[in-house]
C-alpha cells in the first residue's frame, strides 16, 4: 500500500467512527409515541420539562421535573441529575429542548432523548398528561 492509500483508508475509518458517534443514543430525537414507549420501558428515566413553570403548571408528562432552560438556576440544577440514567427532555415545540440537550451532552450525560415537536405534539397525539386544568381536559 502506498501512502495515499493509507491516508484515504484513515480518512474513511475516521468518518465511519464519527458516524457511529452521531448515531449513538445521545441527543436522539424521538416522536411523541416512541418517547412514550421508551419512557414505559425505562424505569430509571429522568423526565425533564424545560418549559417555564407557568407552562408546566398547565400540564406536563407524568413524573416530569420542571427545569426552565431559560432560568438563571438551570445550570445549577443540572448537576443534581444522574448522568448515568437516561434523560427524556421536552419543551413546548422542540427549540428549548434542543438547547437543553446540547447543554446536557456537554455536561457528560450518557443517554439523552429529545421529544420531536415537544409537548404540543404530545397533546396533539392525545397522550396522557398531568396537572392540566379540569376545563382543558
Amino acid at each position: 500500500m502506498n501512502i495515499k492509500s493509507i491516508q484515504s483508508l484513515l480518512i474513511v475509518v475516521v468518518l465511519l467512527a464519527s458516524c457511529g458517534v452521531a448515531n449513538s443514543q445521545k441527543g436522539k430525537l424521538l416522536t411523541p409515541e416512541v418517547f412514550e414507549k421508551m419512557l414505559h420501558e425505562t424505569p430509571e428515566a429522568q423526565v425533564i420539562d424545560v418549559r417555564t413553570p407557568e407552562e408546566f403548571n398547565d400540564g406536563h408528562l407524568k413524573n416530569a421535573l420542571n427545569m426552565n432552560v431559560n432560568s438563571k438556576d438551570f445550570e445549577n440544577r443540572a448537576p443534581y441529575l444522574d448522568k448515568e440514567k437516561p434523560l427524556f427532555v421536552y419543551c413546548y415545540s422542540g427549540g428549548r429542548s434542543a438547547k437543553a440537550c446540547e447543554y446536557f451532552e456537554k455536561m457528560g450525560f450518557k443517554v439523552i432523548y429529545d421529544m420531536e415537536g415537544g409537548y404540543s405534539s404530545w397533546t396533539d397525539a392525545n397522550l396522557p398528561v398531568e396537572g392540566k386544568k379540569k376545563a382543558d381536559q
